[in-house]
């Protein structure tokens, strides 16, 4: 309108909205070419199987059979057992490929899925399964695993394990998925009635933030998120310390089929790493399976995709050598958490507020 009227005059509103974006474009720029520092490499293999939600769920139907078809028939109890043998197998005989290869740099760390056991940790055949996996190398396993220990609550989590079964260190999942793994309002009446023979039993949450350390290399930190975690800045940030760190998510999107919803966790993943400037190792069930790196970016082989189809859903594992910087960044929201937001928040309830009242008088 300015320009046909020949009364064009400068708008301040434009220039500072411009000025700050290119601005914020310049200082991204900058931090991004800036260098590390000292790194420490660590050697990473994710694990995918690929394994559908229904297939778990028939592994678990098998096991709570198989005693019965021990006692009643034992042709069908030995199907039961190779069934349930064949769940772990794909996870051990994938480990022991790339454990094994000389063509491939030997893993520091073997990351698999949170659905990677469909059976507690505490399961009596567990032992002899890990000590046999452990023993082929100077390498650690990290596992989603379901936790039942004596006298204890159930939880949900993850298990980093090196050189034997028994030298474990546990996560206990904090974010607990509701209507999947605890059953909310519980103890309000007909909650239990209505749904409590589907959720049959909740999984409590755990407490602790501190990270896993890797017993190779020496002072490498692990940021342990399962599931969905992986999307709460505010609970990943509790794990930030002053140490190479790398952050772990073992989640199961096999819930979501093949779906935009295995991309569009990947998308809010990203953010952990861009606010706590941490790279970021993601072994899926289904896929996403990726490495992001501290700014949020994916590599050109950082995932697990079929080069013919370009499908995130198959068999198979991810290798990476991560470089993680000695004297990470401490960011702002590392520090504080959402204090920015939370006062952009007060300011506006403020004004809105203050409005009101100036239009009362």
């Amino acid at each position: 309108q300015e320009v046909r009227t020949s009364r064009v005059r400068p708008h301040a509103d434009f220039y500072c909205a411009i000025a700050l974006m290119l601005a914020n474009y310049g200082y991204g720029s900058w931090r991004a070419a800036q260098s590390p520092g000292e790194t420490v490499a660590v050697n990473v293999l994710l694990v995918q199987q690929n394994q559908s939600q229904a297939g778990r769920w028939e592994a678990l139907r098998i096991l709570n059979n198989f005693e019965h078809y021990q006692q009643t028939d034992p042709a069908t109890a030995e199907k039961a057992r190779k069934a349930i043998t064949g769940v772990y197998q794909g996870f051990a005989d994938t480990t022991k490929l790339f454990v094994s290869s000389e063509l491939q740099k030997k893993p520091d760390l073997v990351v698999w899925p949170e659905s990677a056991l469909p059976f507690d940790l505490e399961m009596p055949e567990h032992e002899t399964y890990f000590d046999d996996l452990l023993s082929l190398g100077d390498f650690s396993i990290l596992s989603g695993v379901d936790i039942t220990e004596e006298n204890q609550p159930r939880y949900t989590g993850a298990a980093l394990m090196k050189g034997k079964y028994s030298h474990q260190q546990l996560y206990r999942k904090i974010q607990l998925v509701p209507f999947g793994e605890y059953l909310p309002l519980r103890n309000v009446p007909g909650m239990e009635l209505l749904l409590g023979g589907v959720i049959q039993g909740d999984f409590a949450a755990g407490k602790s933030t501190e990270p896993m350390i890797l017993a190779r290399p020496n002072g490498v930190q692990i940021i342990p998120l399962v599931c969905f975690e992986d999307t709460i800045g505010r609970l990943a940030r509790k794990f930030v310390r002053d140490a190479p760190q790398l952050i772990v998510n073992m989640t199961n999107d096999g819930w979501f089929l093949q779906s935009e919803e295995n991309e569009v966790h990947l998308a809010n993943a990203k953010f952990r790493c861009v606010e706590l400037r941490r790279p970021m190792a993601r072994a899926c069930n289904t896929g996403v399976t990726c490495f992001v790196d501290a700014l949020g970016r994916i590599g050109k082989h950082d995932t697990l995709r079929d080069p013919k189809t370009g499908s995130y859903f198959l068999k198979g594992a991810l290798p990476k050598e991560i470089f993680l910087p000695k004297n990470p960044i401490m960011t702002f929201y590392a520090r504080h958490g959402d204090v920015f937001s939370i006062s952009m928040l007060a300011v506006v309830l403020g004004a809105v507020s203050w409005r009101k009242m100036n239009r009362r008088v």
